[in-house]
């Protein structure tokens, strides 16, 4: 326990920055989506290029090879680019108390994709964890409070972006766990940010040009560079050193705090109202989680024996 303490704290960190990140888009989600990306990865390269200068010597001592290359820009694209056009579409449509919940719904998903792309077994308790989350995820649905079904359109499409979102996310954290370079999680994350900026300057380059004479206003470019330092760079820096540091079972846990970190922050900052279908969605999402992670580690903890076992056999 004492030897992943810092681990876990990273995880735990990551992860309620990207929660808090889910309020942010909120608060910006009138801005054009390229332009407000765009915005911010370059104050979160601002930050990451000459970090990881100090600390991991920069690009000259990273010796990585085209597998390497291929997983990092397609981390960049699950998430980086995809989860974050996802959100902020979902968040013109959803609130950011709904979108926090669903957010709480990644674990799951990434246990379903380590059995479809890892090739592990699909548990009994997996099973009815997944299906307690389903349908943690209809009381979510049916949680707003709308009178017509064009509102009830609008509430499902926001909360449909958002769960694509956090499938996007699910796949970046399996694309990391390929990842050869572990140790250089700040260059790695530098590179990530190059490769999402690239990918969403030209976006913001059309946008910009039916933009010019909108007025942004102070807080809303505060919450940009807030997104790009924090939610972004130091978010992914946590979250990329410590699930090089413990088993991908453990770090899922952690991205319980997410949801958490939305739902608090929503409450305090965007005054969002908690409606009953809410907290106890929340209650069967967070319930599958609990039942998907203990089966998980109780799997890693009995394969670990095994190996003892078989070390001091041999």
């Amino acid at each position: 326990m004492k030897k992943n303490a810092a681990a876990y704290l990273q995880l735990a960190l990551g992860m309620f920055l990207a929660g808090s990140t889910v309020v942010v888009s909120k608060y910006i989600s009138d801005i054009p989506i390229f332009i407000s990306q765009a915005t911010s990865l370059i104050f979160s390269i601002i930050i990451l290029f000459p970090t990881a200068y100090i600390k991991e010597g920069g690009f000259k001592t990273l010796s990585a090879s085209k597998k390497d290359w291929t997983l990092m820009f397609f981390q960049s694209v699950t998430g980086l680019v995809l989860f974050r056009i996802l959100i902020f579409l979902g968040l013109r449509y959803t609130s950011a108390v709904a979108a926090g919940i669903i957010s709480s719904t990644t674990p799951v998903i990434l246990v379903l994709f380590s059995t479809v792309f890892l090739k592990e077994r699909l548990r009994k308790q997996v099973l009815i964890g997944v299906i307690m989350c389903m349908a943690g995820m209809v009381l979510i649905n049916t949680g707003e409070e709308v009178k017509t079904f064009g509102e009830i359109s609008h509430s499902l499409l926001g909360n449909g972006l958002v769960l694509l979102a956090m499938i996007s996310e699910a796949a970046f954290t399996i694309l990391r766990k390929k990842q050869t370079h572990q140790h250089r999680p700040i260059t790695v994350c530098l590179i990530i940010m190059v490769f999402a900026f690239l990918l969403t300057l030209p976006g913001a380059i059309y946008q910009m040009q039916n933009f010019r004479d909108y007025d942004i206003e102070i807080l809303k470019i505060i919450a940009m560079i807030y997104y790009g330092v924090f939610g972004s760079a130091a978010a992914y820096i946590c979250w990329l050193s410590g699930i090089a540091k413990v088993d991908a079972s453990i770090a899922a846990g952690f991205s319980g705090i997410m949801p958490v970190s939305s739902v608090v922050l929503s409450m305090l900052f965007l005054k969002e109202k908690i409606v009953w279908q809410y907290l106890l969605g929340m209650g069967m999402t967070l319930i599958s989680i609990y039942i998907i992670i203990a089966v998980d580690a109780k799997k890693v903890k009995k394969l670990n024996s095994g190996n003892s076992v078989s070390h001091i056999a041999n």
